[in-house]
């Protein structure tokens, strides 16, 4: 597994990843407690969606129903078979834990994140943070 992390955002608009590499844009919409959606879209260095999918979680919090964003598009790279992989997300708090580790986060989203690192060990992937404009494929789908 090689995981790095970026913090990086962009101002307006999606940036493709390098050829070979694959970008998983994900999202959630949370309503109120056990109400919220996911979005995942992941696209090609031309900008073709190669996958997507969205659907509905039952969760106890907004961070919660993002990491299962991160669940679902990692899914979903194994299941296309993608080994090189950018996740990005906006939320900052579940890139913040990739980079400084689950020390801060709730108990509810510490073992699922723990979950994500370890089915993360299959591919060479890097989390990034991403302005909501940047995101909003997936944020359209949540």
């Amino acid at each position: 597994m090689s995981v790095s992390e970026t913090n990086r955002s962009c101002n307006t608009f999606w940036v493709p990843p390098c050829a070979g590499v694959f970008k998983i844009n994900v999202d959630r919409d949370f309503r109120q407690p056990s109400s919220g959606s996911c979005g995942v879209v992941i696209r090609d260095h031309t900008g073709f969606c190669v996958a997507a999918c969205y659907g509905p979680v039952f969760v106890v919090s907004a961070l919660q129903a993002e990491a299962i964003a991160v669940r679902q598009g990692l899914d979903l790279a194994k299941v296309v078979g993608l080994s090189f992989c950018v996740i990005e997300s906006d939320c900052q708090e579940i890139v913040n834990a990739f980079q400084k580790g689950f020390s801060e986060v709730p108990t509810t989203v510490k073992s699922l994140l723990k979950d994500i690192l370890n089915v993360a060990t299959t591919f060479s992937i890097s989390f990034s943070f991403v302005s909501r404009s940047c995101n909003s494929n997936a944020h359209a789908l949540a």
